[in-house]
């Protein structure tokens, strides 16, 4: 099935559904039914069971030009109430950027943008005068990026993942050498990381994947002490990440900032996102775009 024809019988009917039974009621009772506000207002949704596996952030009309979630406010998600007023509550730290990629991954596709995105990072970083610590290839081990995160109040991820359809706890990224599991992960306290963009990649030809590796890792990276993190609800294609990577680091990294605010995140992703959708790119590549926290 081709991209457009997987929008048309499948997307579609799923965002058209989520829009009548979820997101309109809520943005009704809330008193949101226009999109003419110079900035939009933020809501967080928290939803369980099958439905967190659903992008309500995207729901939406999609007929006659009526305003959907996405021209109407500003959403992330979160995991638990509790897991947000914790965000909210812990301690500010000044930037020290983690950047992690793994272009070659043994069982894996190559991720041939991963020093591409790592230079976007780096040219970030230095508008603020910053020198990000660099985990590349066979740096990035499990033990390695464990301890290094920790130690650091930014993070950015470029692997690949996989999502344990039986053991969630068993769900991880794939790094040198070994997995970094989200049972791992949280055990580690990540109270001093601010903010984490998990960059999703294309799987290799063939491979099924369920469509929600990194909002479970997202949220299990919430669970343990991360404030605001970007991710993917399934995999996209190497042109969108970048395109998006550069424009929420552009925000956030901008000229004139000295130190960045993970809470202008989800914002920055808005904005991003929505360039992607004004450029004509395909629903597929900009619907798995999502905030997680603050």
């Amino acid at each position: 099935m081709g991209v457009r024809d997987f929008e048309n019988v499948i997307l579609l009917p799923i965002l058209r559904d989520l829009w009548r039974t979820v997101a309109s009621p809520v943005l009704a009772h809330l008193s949101i039914d226009s999109a003419s506000a110079a900035k939009p207002p933020r809501i967080w949704w928290c939803p369980t069971g099958p439905l967190a596996f659903l992008p309500i952030h995207a729901a939406g009309p999609y007929e006659d030009g009526r305003p959907g979630v996405p021209d109407l406010v500003v959403s992330s998600y979160i995991s638990t109430l509790q897991s947000v007023l914790r965000a909210h509550s812990a301690p500010p730290a000044l930037l020290s950027m983690l950047a992690v990629g793994l272009p070659e991954t043994p069982n894996f596709s190559p991720l041939p943008a991963v020093q591409k995105e790592l230079a976007t990072i780096q040219r970030a970083c230095e508008r603020l005068a910053h020198t990000p610590t660099r985990l590349v290839g066979p740096a990035a081990t499990p033990l390695a990026v464990s301890r290094a995160l920790a130690q650091h109040s930014w993070l950015h991820l470029w692997c690949h993942a996989y999502q344990d359809a039986v053991y969630a706890f068993d769900s991880a990224f794939c790094m040198h050498g070994g997995s970094l599991t989200l049972g791992a992960l949280m055990q580690l306290d990540l109270a001093r990381v601010q903010f984490a963009f998990l960059s999703a990649c294309l799987t290799s030809a063939g491979e099924a994947r369920l469509p929600d590796e990194c909002i479970h890792l997202a949220a299990g990276m919430q669970f343990a002490g991360v404030r605001s993190a970007v991710a993917t609800l399934w995999a996209v294609d190497d042109r969108s990440a970048a395109f998006v990577t550069e424009r929420v680091y552009g925000q956030l990294m901008r000229d004139g900032v000295e130190d960045p605010d993970p809470r202008e995140a989800a914002e920055a992703l808005h904005a991003a996102v929505g360039a992607l959708k004004n450029a004509g790119r395909p629903m597929v590549f900009w619907v798995p775009f999502i905030h997680v926290g603050l």
